[in-house]
Formats: C-alpha cells, sequence, structure tokens
C-alpha cells in the first residue's frame, strides 16, 4: 500500500458472514475475491463499499456449455447490479483442461453486458 497501489486477496473455500464482516474491516483493503462458494448476495450485502471479484466457478468454466455459461454470468450480474464495484471473474485459477472457447464466451459477454436502467 506505501506504493499507492490497490491491495486484493483471494480466499479460497466458504466464507462465512463473520468472515466476510473482519475482511470488511481491513484497513487499506482495496479488493476481496470470493471462491464460488460465497453467495454473491451476502458478500455483496457486508462488503458494501469493497470491489468484490470473483465467484464464477472455475469447475463449471471448465465443464458446462457456452449457453450455461451465459446463463450463470447474467445471474451473477444481475445480483450484483447497482454495486459499483465488482469485477467478474473466474473463482479461482482455471485448469488446463478450460475449452478456449469457453474462456472466449465467458469475456465476451461480460464486454457486451449492458445495466439496463
Amino acid at each position: 500500500k506505501t506504493l499507492g497501489l490497490p491491495t486484493m486477496v483471494h480466499i479460497c473455500g466458504i466464507l462465512t458472514t463473520k468472515h466476510l464482516e473482519i475482511l470488511n474491516d481491513i484497513k487499506g483493503l482495496d479488493v476481496i475475491s470470493i471462491d464460488s462458494k460465497v453467495p454473491l448476495k451476502n458478500a455483496r450485502l457486508i462488503l458494501q463499499d469493497k470491489c468484490i471479484a470473483g465467484n464464477f466457478d472455475t469447475l463449471q468454466l471448465d465443464q458446462a456449455s457456452e449457453e450455461e455459461i451465459i446463463v450463470r454470468l447474467g445471474q451473477m450480474l444481475e445480483e450484483m447490479e447497482g454495486h459499483s464495484r465488482y469485477i467478474v471473474m473466474p473463482a479461482c485459477d482455471l485448469s488446463p483442461s478450460t475449452p478456449y472457447s469457453n474462456v472466449k464466451t465467458f469475456f465476451q459477454y461480460v464486454r457486451n453486458y449492458q445495466v439496463v436502467s
């Protein structure tokens, strides 16, 4: 933080409400990357002033159809509408077996997503 750069933490696995509250109280922590096991609605309620990142299940990105990926992304983005600091990204590192077409679908959908007001 002394260099003026944002700080980010990624926590694998389940985060309880108490865990999220502790992370929310850490000064200087800008971005919290959450696993797919953490309900977005819960994270959004607690981490109101933090940037939330992640949550797309990497196994789903590896094994789901492109249509299933689009449906899940739509659900996630809908859940996070109104939270101005959300980075859509996989919940963890991708498997080398993840099809390029699925990764491409992921990024194209997010890039073209429009918030309707």
